[in-house]
């Protein structure tokens, strides 16, 4: 669902459309005794361009193969990267992490023997990557099959 919201709903899934600030133009001028009819009137043609063209510029068409994803994963990520792959992700796209040194280790040679040799994999904290790291992500994918990690349990 949630790669179905980030390309073909995706100018669905905006907290605001394309056409808000023109909706709201034109409900509250409706009522000419409202004050917010002259607030709105405020708003010129170009303002509400502006506005437009920046929405186009932020919500751009995306396809499965361009999302990218930070993949928090189990000991077994096999199925679940089988799962994303076979909705359209690039395994290129997506970073795994793990921060505990065995793990690590042997889901390096485990994704290097798989179908999945192009998987990032990130041996760190997702939380001290992100600190650190520009990169951005359109998703944040959770294997909730067990707790999840804190540098707190030790």
């Amino acid at each position: 669902a949630a790669i179905e919201a980030l390309t073909l709903c995706r100018k669905d899934s905006t907290l605001a459309p394309k056409d808000y600030i023109r909706k709201v133009k034109a409900f509250y001028r409706k009522d000419e005794s409202d004050p917010r009819a002259f607030i709105v009137d405020e708003l010129s043609e170009e303002t509400i361009i502006r506005w437009e063209e920046f929405y186009d510029s932020v919500i751009q068409d995306r396809t499965a193969r361009s999302i990218k994803v930070a993949y928090l994963s189990g000991p077994n990520p096999e199925n679940d990267l089988t799962e994303m792959t076979d909705m359209g992700l690039l395994p290129e796209n997506i970073w795994a992490f793990e921060s505990d040194a065995k793990i690590y280790n042997e889901a390096v040679i485990s994704a290097l023997s798989s179908k999945f040799p192009f998987i990032k994999l990130i041996k760190a904290n997702v939380g001290d990557f992100f600190e650190v790291s520009p990169q951005k992500f359109d998703l944040i994918y959770l294997d909730f099959c067990g707790p999840l990690p804190s540098k707190k349990a030790g």
